[in-house]
């Protein structure tokens, strides 16, 4: 599409319905155009369900090749689920066909049996009394049938695997709305052992029934809270006796999962790697750029940041329910060595292969999601438990930076790591704005004098965000008082809570650079989707004390609230 007619996809998306969903579908998937999927996200209403049909089908065109059209189609999906007050999630849920079933069957016509599913997600036949029948012949619906429960078999399946991994919840009442009403859905959830949670902490184990009982592992039924939390069980959720009594008795019940559960091959840190927030323990490891891309985005895995010379510096993974991203760093991987089309590198052996982990560095950081909380106001997690501990020295965290190479992210992650320990022994604010009880405005920088050093806490647009600043944080020796007036704040009463105590966690909490767009921005990004280098920016740096936790956002407060992505510190205590 010409660049002078892109201002139109924008009130094609805005004031289209659902003739224009087709013909967006075509360009993006022949043209491979990040427009036309930027587009489709901004289709509204009735119409709306159709651009994300057309958005997943989109997704599933470029789950290997093309991984910029297949996230530009991703934020699309998102922002339609987001308009109709839905999780990513519970639109791909609503998109799975009841088939026209009623109470899990459909009458064929012209015929007195009925189909139905099975435990095996395949087309069965039954009787008026639910007894098995043979199947019609020369019934043409019936291939109709079998190719489209085939096909969303298929997608299910594989987003269950994926819930299982990143620990997706559900609510009971939405559990049961879909697991046992989507006859698809119900035919799958029979095969699983469930979970219901308070917390993170797993209260009852239990399967579904062909009668839509809940029972446990002693087949006695199971009562499940209305307001339980409900996931599949993860197999390091159980000990080793609680999963072998589990497998005898699906075995007992001739139930068999459409992928493995409890059984599946699981992988645990060892005592080394539980007091570090990397892993050094595929250091070295060699494998073809092919063989290994091929296998990490079968497993979820995408590619990162594409650095100096085309090198291909990560590969990441989002586990959303524990809110942490996991990159594995690669070393000689240049963008061309795996061809996104495909053409053109038969000499791919030829090519350097990467290393898993540059020098076997696996980062792990939160992950910030749309609809989600303010970036800055993370509530602890799983991530907090795998990355306390092991605490060294700054001089410790910079060397091994220059040594090892790591990634901008992992680079500013450990920067705030080095902060932990530290004491704060005095505060200075340039350019302060406003001094409250609970809240500061700043509009330059915070300094923070930790005995021999001194850091600057600021904002910038280091990784190439635009139209927005992050947090940013460096040493800083000399304090250049052209930028403003320095005021000492030490002794300010929200900071005399902290003066004196020592830093005992420091985290980057990282936000939706669309998200956190300006509105006048908003749909020039939906036209131009290339002026975005990446999807996410340090929203925020948290510190915590013996004297509570400190907040500084790259934010201001408006009139109509919180502004997120701006060039000025906010101070929250």
């Amino acid at each position: 599409m010409a660049a002078k007619n892109r201002f139109a996809l924008a009130l094609v998306g805005t004031f289209g319905d659902a003739r224009v969903v087709e013909p967006l579908e075509k360009i993006a998937t022949d043209d491979r155009n990040e427009n036309a999927c930027h587009t489709l996200g901004l289709i509204s209403g009735a119409a709306g369900m159709d651009a994300a049909r057309a958005l997943d089908r989109i997704m599933k065109v470029y789950r290997v090749k093309y991984p910029n059209v297949r996230g530009a189609a991703e934020e699309a999906f998102d922002a339609i689920a987001e308009s109709v007050g839905k999780t990513p999630f519970e639109l791909a849920d609503a998109m799975i066909s009841d088939f026209g079933m009623k109470n899990g069957r459909i009458v064929l016509k012209g015929q007195k049996i009925f189909a139905t599913i099975d435990d095996h997600q395949k087309v069965a036949f039954i009787d008026a009394k639910y007894q098995p029948a043979k199947a019609p012949s020369k019934v043409p619906v019936i291939k109709e049938l079998q190719d489209a429960v085939k096909e969303s078999a298929r997608q299910l399946k594989n987003n269950l695997e994926y819930y299982l991994i990143v620990r997706r919840r559900w609510d009971w009442p939405a559990f049961e709305a879909f697991f046992e009403t989507n006859p698809l859905a119900f035919s799958f959830a029979r095969g699983f052992v469930w979970g219901t949670y308070e917390g993170a902490k797993l209260q009852k184990t239990f399967r579904v029934t062909k009668d839509a009982e809940h029972v446990g592992v002693d087949g006695k039924v199971v009562a499940i809270p209305k307001t339980a939390q409900v996931a599949l069980v993860h197999p390091l959720e159980l000990d080793a006796a609680s999963r072998a009594k589990w497998l005898a008795a699906l075995a007992t019940a001739q139930v068999v999962p459409a992928f493995a559960q409890l059984d599946r091959p699981t992988f645990m840190p060892n005592d080394d790697e539980r007091a570090r927030a990397k892993c050094f323990r595929f250091e070295d490891k060699e494998l073809s750029s092919l063989t290994f891309k091929g296998r990490a985005e079968r497993r979820g895995w995408r590619r990162g940041s594409v650095v100096d010379s085309g090198e291909v510096s990560a590969y990441r993974k989002v586990f959303p329910h524990d809110k942490i991203e996991v990159f594995i760093g690669t070393e000689g991987m240049n963008v061309t060595s795996y061809a996104d089309d495909g053409e053109g590198h038969a000499e791919g052996s030829l090519l350097r292969s990467p290393r898993c982990g540059r020098h076997g560095l696996v980062h792990l950081r939160r992950a910030a999601r749309r609809g989600r909380r303010p970036a800055h106001s993370l509530e602890r997690g799983p991530a907090d438990r795998l990355l306390r501990g092991g605490r060294r020295s700054h001089r410790d965290h910079e060397g091994e930076r220059r040594s090892r190479g790591v990634t901008p992210e992992a680079e500013l992650e450990l920067r705030a790591r080095g902060l932990e320990g530290a004491t704060i022994e005095r505060v200075l604010y340039q350019r302060a704005e406003r001094v409250d009880d609970r809240e500061h405005a700043v509009l330059h920088g915070v300094f923070l004098e930790l005995g021999d050093r001194r850091v600057e806490i600021g904002t910038d647009d280091a990784f190439g965000a635009h139209h927005g600043f992050g947090v940013s944080l460096r040493e800083k020796k000399l304090i250049d008082r052209a930028f403003g007036e320095i005021a000492d704040v030490t002794d300010a009463p929200a900071w005399k809570a902290h003066a004196g105590k020592s830093i005992t966690r420091a985290r980057i909490a990282w936000g939706d650079v669309r998200a956190s767009l300006r509105q006048s921005f908003a749909i020039g990004v939906a036209i131009h989707s290339d002026w975005l280098r990446r999807p996410d920016y340090p929203a925020a740096l948290e510190l915590d004390t013996a004297g509570g936790r400190v907040t500084f956002a790259a934010a201001r407060r408006g009139e109509d609230g919180i502004v997120p992505f701006v060039n000025a510190l906010l101070v929250s205590f």
